[in-house]
């Protein structure tokens, strides 16, 4: 791993270099003191990560890595500040993948450098990774933009319904995510709804996100095959059944909460590789349209050398999102492969299967439920919750 360090205090840097030295760490770190060389440095070395401080004369961070963001986009972006300057913060959202708020534990610094690192691992395909590291975030339905963006202007906007909107949308509830888990808001790492985001970040913050286009990055429906309504439909009634799973099988109130999150977030590798690889992914719809034997994962990896779960699921780990949400988008189809316990993903699993449902024919991994002991009841419940011949949930 080979990691650049920008800070305009030299001071800092030596800082890390002995952290770095001490720890006997395996990395190639370099550090550069002057942020108007940083592109400069970059054009001459690659390197995987870039962490840089906020507050530097000339060029701050949000605009170093608005420039990093342009010209090497593969690169993986950390920024660190001491300093909750908001409109600053919001220029960064677009910029950066994850936020370090100073004083930093070093077992912080050090471990969501690793971690972020290790996102690698979730997709193989290079080309692929270079793409979704530059992605900045994950686009909106324009109908749901829209109608946040007229209730933020109201005079007393309601939150409730602002939370509603939100919940609907993959990518609103993934962008708001992604700055909810930033430590300059020093807000809780869980989370226990879109809602819940929404009122510990504030209307200010959320009016300076989506007014000020922090987040705004709407899906323009020709440059995507996918139906976005049948789309963002199904996104929300997974998550509606995946919650309701959690609680029938008597998980926790925390698996209960991720559930409806990974449920909304876990077909979000489709939205990006729909918009990202038009064609290809137009190839991958035409061969499964057709009735093919092979599920949608097997054919994605033979047109595109990826599939959906690989890609959504790294981008959700660069941003630094918990790892059970990460690892369900990873494996909602194959959870038998997940090798750690993870709750969220078999309530991902059972609310996925029951909505690709077709016929009556639900195609749960048996094996996987079997070995979880999930009782046949819970399984009969949650299929009579869902309407198999309208494709709605009942709640």
């Amino acid at each position: 791993m080979k990691v650049l360090f920008v800070d305009d205090q030299k001071q800092v840097l030596q800082g890390f270099r002995r952290l770095i030295l001490s720890l006997n760490l395996d990395w190639q770190v370099e550090f550069e003191d002057q942020p108007l060389k940083v592109i400069e440095h970059l054009d001459h070395a690659k390197f995987d990560i870039i962490v840089s401080d906020m507050r530097m004369p000339k060029l701050n961070g949000a605009q170093l890595l608005e420039m990093v963001a342009n010209k090497h986009p593969y690169l993986i972006r950390i920024i660190l500040s001491g300093h909750s300057d908001q409109k600053m913060i919001l220029e960064t959202v677009p910029n950066a993948h994850q936020f370090l708020a100073k004083p930093c534990q070093a077992e912080e610094l050090i471990s969501t450098i690793n971690r972020a690192y290790r996102s690698k691992q979730l997709l193989e395909n290079e080309n692929l990774c270079f793409l979704i590291t530059g992605t900045r975030a994950i686009p909106s339905l324009p109908e749901n933009y829209f109608e946040l963006e007229k209730e933020l202007k109201n005079s007393d906007p309601d939150m409730k319904k602002i939370g509603s909107i939100i919940s609907s949308d993959v990518g609103l509830v993934g962008n708001i995510l992604h700055v909810v888990n930033s430590a300059f808001f020093g807000l809780p790492r869980k989370i226990e709804s879109p809602l819940h985001a929404i009122n510990l970040l504030g209307i200010g913050t959320i009016k300076g996100l989506v007014l000020q286009n922090s987040i705004n990055s709407q899906i323009n429906p020709e440059n995507t095959n996918l139906c976005l309504k049948t789309f963002s439909n199904h996104c929300l009634q997974t998550a509606v059944l995946a919650k309701k799973a959690a609680n029938l099988i008597g998980f926790c109130r925390d698996t209960q909460s991720n559930s409806f999150i990974a449920g909304i977030l876990h077909d979000v590798g489709k939205l990006i590789l729909s918009i990202n690889l038009r064609d290809k992914y137009e190839e991958v719809l035409t061969l499964f349209s057709n009735g093919d034997s092979e599920s949608i994962v097997q054919i994605e990896q033979e047109v595109i050398g990826a599939t959906h779960c690989e890609v959504g699921a790294y981008l959700l780990s660069l941003w630094g999102l918990e790892d059970s949400i990460i690892d369900t988008v990873a494996f909602h189809h194959n959870p038998s492969e997940q090798l750690n316990e993870n709750n969220v993903l078999t309530a991902v699993h059972i609310a996925n299967s029951i909505e690709h449902s077709n016929a009556g024919v639900i195609p749960y991994d048996s094996n996987y439920l079997l070995n979880k002991k999930i009782d046949s009841e819970i399984l009969h419940s949650l299929e009579s919750t869902f309407c198999l011949a309208d494709g709605v949930c009942n709640e």
